[in-house]
């Protein structure tokens, strides 16, 4: 299965970074984590496991998988979204837009401090054939620790990325 394809690029990950790698796929306006490689770093990122789900754009990994998609899917899904965000009093429909206006125009997703204090994620989607994301992978860790190697986190998200395309082109989850 793609997924197995995919751990060995978390399992890098998390070896070059020490902290937790996530891999997400979308249902409908949520996110849902299959699979999650725990960091050795002291502070990790312990509020994700398999089966996880979170409504998109509410942690890197779910964010990652609404840039690449076109405007009016997203704002069909935004309400869905906007319906669950009562839980993180710091996401709201401006936040995420803007977030989602950030990751075109980086290449890759990050939230730092919004769903659990400092700690954040970055992550990059995996993109099908169409150019649409069909998963996300990402490291969650202290915001400190994302934001301190940004562009080394980013570049290595990008090419893991690359790699999993290729597999995933091979057989969807």
């Amino acid at each position: 299965a793609p997924r197995a394809k995919v751990r060995p690029s978390l399992i890098q990950l998390v070896r070059a970074f020490e902290d937790t790698a996530i891999l997400s796929v979308p249902r409908g306006a949520e996110s849902v984590a299959v699979d999650v490689q725990q960091g050795s770093f002291a502070i990790r990122a312990n509020y994700l496991e398999v089966g996880s789900r979170r409504p998109l754009g509410v942690c890197a990994g779910s964010l990652a998988l609404l840039p690449w998609l076109p405007d009016d899917e997203i704002d069909a899904l935004m309400p869905f979204i906007t319906d669950r965000l009562a839980s993180y009093p710091l996401l709201s429909p401006a936040v995420l837009r803007r977030a989602i206006d950030d990751a075109r125009r980086r290449g890759y997703a990050m939230l730092l401090d919004v769903v659990v204090p400092r700690m954040g994620g970055i992550a990059v989607p995996i993109l099908s054939e169409d150019g649409r994301p069909s998963a996300a992978i990402s490291i969650a860790a202290l915001s400190e620790r994302i934001s301190g190697r940004e562009s080394a986190l980013a570049e290595a998200l990008q090419r893991e990325a690359a790699a999993c395309r290729t597999y995933w082109r091979q057989g969807g989850l």
